[in-house]
């Protein structure tokens, strides 16, 4: 027994029917429906980091380590850092290290960056190194 089929509906031997409707229905199921159709802002793309103009610090050039205490910015000439990243690992200059490919990275970019490693998380004094 043949089943009744709704208006638009193509029965399953209109393989033109079938056709018909995918391509009338496909930019709902595109696979290369893109954010920028579903929401106009989508469409900007963020800004790669070195597009960005490098900030003044670049002119020093890159210091051979990332200051972790008040002295060793003293050693480097720096009077205050532009970042600091504080993290609860040990800190090692070495590119298999989070810390230090991300320190570095800002660094290229012309930001003094200092390094808060495992500081006391009960004590604001640690926190005031840099």
């Amino acid at each position: 027994m043949r089943t009744r089929r709704t208006p638009g509906q193509p029965d399953d031997g209109d393989a033109a029917a079938k056709q018909r409707t995918i391509a009338t229905h496909s930019r709902w199921f595109s696979p290369t429906l893109s954010a920028a159709t579903l929401h106009p802002t989508a469409a900007l793309a963020a800004k790669a980091l070195t597009s960005y103009r490098p900030h003044w610090a670049k002119r020093f050039g890159t210091a051979p380590f990332l200051p972790t205490t008040r002295a060793e910015m003293d050693e480097l000439g720096w009077d205050s850092c532009d970042i600091v990243i504080v993290s609860g690992d040990a800190y090692v200059d070495h590119p298999s290290f989070g810390m230090a490919v991300i320190g570095r990275t800002l660094e290229a970019q012309g930001f003094r960056v200092g390094i808060l490693a495992q500081p006391d998380w009960q004590s604001a004094d640690a926190f005031r190194a840099l």
